[in-house]
């Protein structure tokens, strides 16, 4: 038979670089798809940036936010968003309480006011870093 050969990408519960390069090896499979893994980790493919700030997170937030908006607020409701906010609300203090208020919310203002409200209350936010 001539042709292409078949290539075979593997996926699954990929949550980074290293974990995809890992089942490269492990699995001998000719590439890795990334799903979820991304959601709330733009950073993913920066294997240079390990941590970032909380504040700097949540700004991020806003911004797939606005772009959201922008690209595709004619033609989706606003609580699709919703989904991205539980993966880029975690693992800080308050993060559980912050989600919850978020998940209430119906526009933009109301998210940027709540995120600002937030690190304003918390101001170690600012400096403290966590693992993308």
């Amino acid at each position: 038979a001539s042709g292409k050969p078949t290539k075979c990408v593997g996926n699954g519960d990929v949550v980074s670089v290293a974990q995809a390069e890992e089942f490269v090896q492990k699995y001998k499979v000719d590439g890795v798809m990334i799903g979820r893994g991304i959601f709330g980790n733009p950073w993913l493919f920066d294997t240079q940036k390990t941590q970032v700030t909380v504040a700097e997170k949540l700004q991020v937030m806003l911004e797939h936010t606005r772009i959201f908006l922008q690209e595709l607020g004619d033609t989706k409701i606003f609580s699709v968003m919703k989904k991205h906010y539980k993966a880029y609300v975690a693992g800080f203090d308050g993060a559980k309480e912050l989600r919850a208020e978020l998940m209430e919310a119906e526009t933009y203002e109301e998210i940027e006011r709540l995120v600002h409200h937030f690190v304003e209350r918390n101001p170690d936010i600012r400096e403290l870093k966590i693992n993308c």
